[in-house]
């Protein structure tokens, strides 16, 4: 029986990205290279586990391809998502808290601008992420969602 992505944030935060997208991919090496206690897992947006969980989940946005935080069973997109992310890699990325009081409208806004042009700002690439060596237990995909 699949277990559901929702279930499996209780235990790790897990960050859905963009596959296709090189800022996306970097952004989540970045976060790897940063993430000292091995507390965030990783999905693809186009696996079928990604596209099953978006389908089922009611809080996002339809035709998300955004950035994506599952953090204890709930979803958090865009600027919310990018800082909470940070917050959860501890101090100094922690401090970064403080743009919530930027009004998320605006924060929003901004990423999303950032977003539209994601692929300019590094080329697309049209395969998936390949861990590096060490990295493989992060991704998760359909066959170690199965409990």
């Amino acid at each position: 029986m699949e277990r559901k992505l929702s279930v499996i944030s209780k235990a790790h935060p897990i960050l859905l990205f963009d596959g296709e997208c090189g800022l996306c991919q970097a952004s989540v090496q970045w976060v790897i290279r940063h993430d000292k206690k091995r507390k965030f897992r990783f999905v693809s947006l186009q696996s079928p586990l990604a596209q099953q969980f978006l389908k089922e989940e009611k809080s996002i946005p339809e035709n998300c391809d955004s950035l994506i935080l599952l953090e204890n069973g709930k979803a958090g997109v865009y600027s919310t998502a990018a800082l909470r992310t940070l917050r959860l890699l501890g101090f100094p990325w922690s401090l970064s808290v403080i743009a919530f009081v930027v009004p998320k409208g605006l924060r929003d806004f901004i990423y999303r601008l950032i977003a539209r042009y994601r692929h300019r700002i590094i080329a697309s690439k049209n395969e998936c992420i390949i861990p590096e060596k060490g990295q493989e237990s992060l991704f998760i995909d359909g066959a170690q969602a199965e409990s």
